[in-house]
């Protein structure tokens, strides 16, 4: 018995001496770590990666019949506007009571809030928008950029006509144990902002008292038969929409100059005495929307300074390629003296995109107005006294 743990004993220690040989041997010859395990399992803070995003509506009659709005206006989509960032940004999250940017664009498809937030926000790398899309069924696409530090996918789509709703991610990461993901299909579903109590497509203004936190909605919620997605004969509501990300290229950054020169090999972009490297070997542009800025074997050597990493996305691009509209007009009479109507107002086209396929945003703009306040209850009450 002695000898035989004499024995384990004299294996155990040779087991652990030829554990440290083959790790000593691997420090050597240069073995890393697991990339899920470098960088707390985050990506590499120096890599950039381009991806494109493209967002499908798919809110048609067939799908969703109840309630479906034909015009004034019809179903479409507003503009989406997305953001990259980090953990200390949320730009909208179910759970949480709405901030005044995400409400004034839930409610009126207005982004000049987060237009403003996005200029002070240190946690933010790349801000971008997609063109609208004019109909319940379409497409938009546009392209943009993350790092290892700011990871995370944010964006929100206002569904018009609605009261607050909107579809979109909230703090997506794209970095899945190291890695940046390759192509991800995600399903989205109509969410409620909370700041606005109506339950259908075209309700009038109804401001939320207090305010409910954001949630999405589904057949159950909210439960009531006026709402317009009450299907109590389903289980679960259809996707509205779906969206689209595929890892276009990485680059690796260095330095906090940047120089936009004659490439020196194929793929390369220099960046003061260091490089930015196409890692995926595809040419080297940043496309958004239907705009792309491309590093020409002419272009001038400009230094340009960037403080942080969002001024040396904001020196790679070029102006949208966009349609430009004119302010907007004044709105019209009430169409109703009693009870509530509709009223609009219009703008112009100014400039159309170049390339033609980029949509104009509303040219059309219509709200509810009116008041019971204004009708004459004399036929009310002749009703009563006759009753």
């Amino acid at each position: 018995m002695l000898a035989a743990g004499s024995l384990q004993y004299t294996m155990k220690v040779l087991l652990i001496f030829i554990s440290i040989l083959i790790a000593g041997e691997g420090k050597k010859k240069g073995i890393k770590e697991p990339r899920s395990l470098e960088f707390g399992g985050k990506c590499k803070p120096n890599i950039m990666a381009e991806y494109d995003l493209t967002f499908y509506g798919e809110w048609t009659y067939m799908t969703f019949p109840k309630m479906y709005p034909r015009y004034r206006p019809p179903a479409q989509w507003s503009k989406l506007v997305g953001r990259s960032h980090d953990a200390s940004y949320q730009m909208w999250s179910v759970d949480s009571y709405a901030t005044p940017p995400v409400r004034l664009f839930a409610e009126k498809a207005d982004s000049s809030e987060y237009d403003q937030e996005v200029q002070a926000y240190k946690g933010i790398l790349d801000a971008f928008t997609a063109a609208s899309i004019p109909s319940g069924a379409g497409r938009s696409s546009v392209h943009f950029l993350a790092d290892g530090l700011r990871s995370k996918l944010s964006f929100a789509v206002k569904i018009i006509p609605s009261p607050d709703w909107i579809v979109g991610l909230s703090s997506f990461d794209l970095c899945d144990k190291g890695r940046w993901r390759k192509k991800v299909n995600v399903d989205l579903f109509p969410i409620d902002v909370g700041t606005d109590q109506g339950l259908t497509f075209s309700s009038p203004n109804w401001p939320s008292d207090p305010q409910e936190k954001i949630y999405q909605i589904d057949v159950s919620r909210p439960n009531h038969t006026a709402s317009s997605f009450y299907y109590p004969e389903k289980k679960l509501l259809p996707r509205i929409a779906h969206v689209e990300l595929t890892k276009v290229a990485e680059f690796k950054k260095k330095g906090k100059t940047m120089e936009i020169s004659p490439p020196v090999e194929p793929n390369m972009m220099q960046f003061g005495d260091n490089d930015m490297e196409n890692l995926d070997k595809k040419p080297t542009y940043v496309q958004r929307n239907e705009t792309q800025a491309v590093a020409k074997k002419d272009a001038d050597r400009n230094d340009i300074a960037a403080s942080d990493d969002t001024s040396v996305i904001d020196a790679l691009l070029v102006p949208d390629n966009r349609c430009i509209v004119s302010e907007w007009g004044q709105w019209t009479a009430c169409s109703k003296t009693c009870s509530f109507g509709q009223q609009e107002r219009r703008r112009e086209i100014i400039q159309r995109a170049r390339d033609g396929r980029t949509y104009c945003p509303l040219l059309v703009e219509e709200r509810i107005c009116g008041s019971m306040k204004n009708c004459q209850w004399s036929h009310f009450q002749l009703l009563k006294r006759n009753g």
